[in-house]
């Protein structure tokens, strides 16, 4: 029996590494599947030899497998899939561990009839939410139901939730906390804190996580922003601030952005200011050094907050400009930066 994990993160490879520790699966039956470009940590290359690389990430990246009208191709990529999951299960029995079931890849593994079921493993704050999102609803639901599942099977078993739980093949959901999944405590196994502690050589005073504002905000709003948060932050009188930013800002279509927001902590917080590498796990660093930490709502405050670091979130300073975050999941966990007078 194999075990295929769907790594998109540091969290969700942290949290394959702890399933796989506590269940005692042995390395030469996982298959971690790399999705988004994602590598694992150096120190388990050697650990983990079956893997599966590819950017597939939900329209970030690479495209659909499935291709509409064009069914010729379709049935070629399906092909192509499955003879590279055949390649590396060696024609074995699988279960598939994965975060959502709306995206291509899932619903391939999970129609694959030697997949003989699958998890739903947690991936940061979208699996705090009180709400389970729909993809098809009035009629798209019935052409979902009627059509889709029955002329592409392979695409459409399990499409129509983020969690889809009423396909038979589903088992439960994996956790770090119990409050996460709040709509299927039912089906919910906790396996605790899931990050080692992470050395950096240095001690933060507070870490801030670098977001892609840029989603919702102009380039001038996003100046706005910083400048207004550096206000704050420097009547904390911190000696030592340490950034780093999200992981979609190293997709080449997000470079220009990433350099703007370089440039814009350097003019706000002092040439200084610490860039944290992109491969190192934030998570595992703030558990170990229990700093102040900022963010939007990064799902990194989640595991900041059960370490023991106080979480400040600068979404009042987006407000005059968008009010997207104000129903984001586990708002107690956070302290709201007060707005500075102009």
């Amino acid at each position: 029996m194999k075990h295929i994990f769907a790594v998109i993160s540091p969290l969700t490879f942290c949290i394959t590494n702890k399933i796989i520790q506590l269940d005692g699966i042995k390395p030469e039956d996982c298959i971690l599947f790399l999705l988004r470009d994602y590598h694992i940590p150096e120190e388990y290359e050697s650990f983990y030899v079956n893997q599966i690389h590819s950017s597939y990430g939900g329209g970030v990246y690479e495209g659909r497998y499935f291709a509409g009208i064009n069914i010729f191709k379709t049935k070629k990529n399906v092909r192509k899939f499955d003879v590279l999951v055949e390649k590396h299960t060696q024609g074995d029995e699988f279960y598939w561990y994965t975060s959502s079931c709306t995206d291509d890849i899932s619903n391939l593994m999970i129609s694959n009839k030697k997949c003989v079921g699958y998890y739903i493993i947690e991936d940061g704050s979208g699996s705090y939410r009180n709400y389970n999102p729909q993809l098809f609803s009035g009629f798209k639901y019935y052409i979902y139901k009627l059509f889709l599942q029955k002329l592409f099977p392979r695409f459409y078993i399990a499409k129509n939730h983020f969690i889809e739980t009423d396909c038979n093949k589903y088992k439960n959901c994996i956790a770090t906390s119990q409050l996460c999944f709040p709509l299927h405590q039912e089906n919910l196994r906790v396996i605790g804190n899931p990050f080692d502690d992470v050395n950096i050589g240095f001690r933060p005073d507070a870490i801030l996580s670098v977001d892609p504002l840029f989603f919702f905000l102009s380039e001038t709003e996003i100046d706005d922003v910083y400048r207004n948060l550096s206000r704050f932050i420097k009547t904390k009188n911190y000696e030592t601030i340490a950034y780093k930013f999200h992981p979609i800002f190293e997709a080449n279509t997000y470079k220009n952005n990433k350099c703007f927001s370089k440039d814009l902590l350097n003019k706000y917080f002092g040439q200084n200011i610490i860039q944290l590498p992109q491969n190192i796990i934030l998570e595992g660093v703030i558990k170990n050094y229990k700093c102040d930490f900022y963010t939007t709502n990064s799902s990194t405050a989640i595991y900041a907050f059960t370490s023991g670091s106080k979480c400040y979130t600068y979404i009042p300073l987006l407000r005059k400009y968008t009010n997207k975050f104000d129903n984001i999941p586990l708002k107690e966990i956070f302290t709201e930066i007060s707005v500075p007078n102009n």
